[in-house]
């Protein structure tokens, strides 16, 4: 039998034996290894490459194992996770649901409460109480520790998820679990892998025992919350596209798989439908927006363009399915924000995540490569490109390939752009505004705090007239998460306003159909 040696910076770090003939990509996966595979494996994207000694670089899924060969993984990305929030916390009073009672201490979150015997979660005295805000997004997981007795943040860590070596959008992990009989169970556990070594070494270095973690919030989209959960994702993905469950959930971290007191409860914050999701209802709480008289548009840009307009006395809430351009997938020369991505771009010369030699373009520096183009001239208004354009030659690249945008990357960003805008404008139209009736747009997520306004108003995604009342906001589902764990109150204003969301269903409607098409477009609107 041959054996695949994995070697990082000249280290062994695994030596396994496996069947003549086996998937190198499956070997890589079962050793726990992150390979890039934004398709799940199908071999269509051409980014699980991999370097085999004596070889050179091979897509690890078409490529099977008959001998004993080795691996170099040192070049593997490093994710560049995005886990703060521009905005400050929004101000809310600290009531954590920490009671005291007649032989111990109750914690409560949505409804549930349990209680831990004594003055602490060992029966001592004055030994302090912590939560956990969890952001299980489909690229990241971002984990806030927080001292529930003062509402103050302690640390952060934070992970590329693990699912990723299954899919890169929440389609392809789902038709994971609808194909393999052990799916759900493989995507769950190694997220919850993952997630208890990250609990073990942030309570380590702030030397706190795990069991005195007595609270946990967690948002996502509905796919990640519904895996987390161990609950099928599989109606997600079938029209009607109806989510098991929308409403919050909580259990104990015992039946969660999580690693911390095990009656502590979990609460899995409310989504609204299929594919507007906690990480939007936590991250539109962390705002004004439900307050305020005027109107606000809250854009999330990932695989999913998720945008909610409203105010106090009205909301709506869409999901423009944009594909993963934003994120660097389906794009040849893409990648995620890792160390060595393009990120920014301006008049021929570029800058990488790390500032280390390039491996590819992640979706801000796509956006900056697309407008300059369109401004020289080299892209037409109608997304027309005569042939690839070099954006680093392999002379420079870490690849040893030329970095190239290619006519049908060009084509994937049109597609993208074009469901956005026409989401926002569909949205808009329902609520019977115009671009003067809107105070601010909040642009949320990694992708939104790294992506240039300028750039995204010169290729149309986002319309002009609010170019200067566009506003960056960072990880606000992380944000919502820690004052829904900060404060019993706001985690029930937050199921309050989902009541208040009305759910625009765009697949079936003419209208954003006709407006997609005439938004194909890359120009200025």
């Amino acid at each position: 039998m041959p054996i695949v040696t994995v070697r990082r910076d000249g280290v062994v770090v695994t030596e396994m034996e496996v069947d003549s003939g086996a998937n190198l990509l499956t070997v890589l996966r079962e050793a726990g290894l992150q390979i890039l595979a934004p398709c799940g494996g199908g071999g269509t994207c051409g980014k699980c490459l991999v370097e085999v000694r004596k070889v050179g670089r091979v897509r690890s899924c078409g490529y099977t194992v008959h001998e004993d060969i080795e691996i170099d993984v040192t070049a593997t990305a490093r994710a560049a996770i995005l886990d703060s929030a521009i905005q400050s916390l929004k101000p809310v009073m600290c009531d954590p649901g920490v009671t005291a009672v007649e032989g111990g201490t109750s914690f409560s979150c949505l409804g549930h409460t349990f209680t831990v015997s004594g003055n602490g979660a060992h029966g001592k005295s004055k030994i302090p109480y912590f939560g956990l805000a969890v952001d299980i997004g489909t690229t990241t997981v971002v984990a806030y520790l927080e001292r529930l007795q003062n509402c103050a943040l302690m640390d952060v860590v934070s992970f590329a998820n693990p699912q990723a070596r299954y899919g890169h959008d929440v389609v392809s992990r789902i038709y994971h679990t609808i194909e393999n009989p052990s799916g759900l169970e493989t995507l769950r556990g190694v997220l919850l892998d993952s997630l208890n070594q990250a609990l073990r070494t942030v309570c380590a270095r702030n030397n706190i025992a795990q069991e005195d973690i007595c609270k946990t919030i967690i948002v996502g989209n509905p796919t990640m919350l519904h895996i987390a959960l161990g609950v099928d994702p599989s109606p997600i993905a079938y029209a009607p596209y109806t989510p098991v469950f929308t409403d919050e959930r909580t259990m104990s971290a015992g039946e969660a798989g999580l690693e911390v007191n095990p009656l502590a409860p979990v609460c899995a914050l409310p989504s609204i439908s299929g594919y507007i999701g906690a990480d939007i209802t936590a991250g539109v709480a962390s705002t004004n927006i439900a307050e305020c008289s005027d109107f606000s548009l809250f854009v999330d840009l990932g695989t999913n363009g998720e945008i909610v307009l409203g105010n106090r006395e009205r909301m709506y809430c869409c999901a423009a399915a944009a594909g993963p351009a934003f994120e660097g997938a389906n794009i040849s020369c893409g990648i995620g924000g890792v160390a060595g991505a393009i990120s920014t771009y301006r008049d021929g010369t570029f800058e990488t995540i790390g500032h280390l030699p390039p491996v590819g373009v992640c979706g801000s520096g796509l956006f900056d490569i697309i407008a300059s183009l369109l401004a020289k001239g080299v892209i037409a208004g109608t997304g027309f490109m005569e042939e690839p354009f070099v954006v680093a030659s392999k002379e420079v690249s870490a690849t040893g390939q030329a970095i190239a945008l290619t006519p049908v990357d060009v084509r994937q960003v049109q597609l993208a752009v074009a469901a956005v805008y026409a989401g926002i404008c569909t949205i808009m139209d329902d609520a019977g505004l115009k671009w003067d009736d809107i105070a601010r747009v909040y642009l949320a997520g990694g992708f939104g705090n790294y992506v240039s306004i300028d750039s995204a108003v010169a290729v149309g995604l986002l319309p002009a007239a609010l170019q200067d009342r566009i506003h960056p906001i960072g990880n606000s589902a992380g944000s919502g998460a820690r004052l829904a764990l900060r404060s019993v109150t706001f985690a029930k204003e937050i199921a309050k306003m989902t009541h208040r969301m009305r759910y625009v269903e765009l697949s079936m409607r003419s209208d954003f159909n006709e407006r997609y098409v005439n938004s194909m477009t890359l120009e200025r609107r």
